[in-house]
């Protein structure tokens, strides 16, 4: 019995102690990694562009129009079948590759786009499937109604909302003094010269 007693009480300290060393690994050794992957599930930083403001010619047709639009985003820790999740938002959102959408859902990662600045119809296509770890942000897309006309003066704004080519666009200058009348377009510097 006392041999019994005292084989119990061994394994009894060596679970202890065993519990004391994965506590220490976990708490003191893993501590930065764990206190870094808390900081990133507690704190997610989301940088979202004020919409740009509606740019006008001299008869106030409208030439440059920021849109309220949803873009799909997903937690991959609350998707539950990547592929299937996958398969799914390819057969409502038109040019996705389920491939590569499969491998974003089923990354380790907090966050993951899903599609970008998304069309109302297809927003609300998607929002109708309630697939679990995807949601929506509000973004702006900019339309330009007036198709190229004052393409050079105005310039294009990508996905993120940064200026892509020459223009009042690329360098995040809002162009309120320019003046589009019926024989020619003016730069402010041309009105001030």
């Amino acid at each position: 019995m006392k041999a019994r007693l005292s084989w119990v009480f061994l394994l009894g300290i060596v679970w202890v102690v065993a519990i004391g060393l994965r506590l220490y690994q976990l708490q003191v050794v893993l501590h930065p990694h764990y206190a870094q992957k808390a900081l990133r599930q507690q704190q997610r930083q989301l940088e979202l562009d004020a919409p740009r403001g509606t740019i006008y010619d001299a008869r106030g047709r409208a030439l440059a129009v920021s849109v309220p639009v949803d873009s799909a985003y997903a937690v991959p820790a609350r998707v539950k079948d990547p592929a299937a999740t996958a398969q799914k938002i390819a057969a409502v959102v038109p040019g996705i590759d389920v491939r590569h959408l499969a491998q974003r859902l089923s990354a380790d990662n907090e966050f993951a786009w899903v599609a970008r600045k998304l069309d109302a119809p297809v927003a609300q296509a998607l929002r109708n499937l309630h697939l679990p770890g995807i949601e929506f942000v509000a973004e702006s897309k900019r339309y330009y109604p007036m198709r190229e006309l004052a393409a050079q003066i105005l310039g294009y704004v990508g996905t993120d909302n940064h200026g892509l080519a020459k223009g009042a666009a690329r360098h995040g200058v809002a162009p309120l003094c320019i003046l589009i009348t019926d024989r020619a377009l003016l730069h402010p510097a041309v009105l001030q010269g």
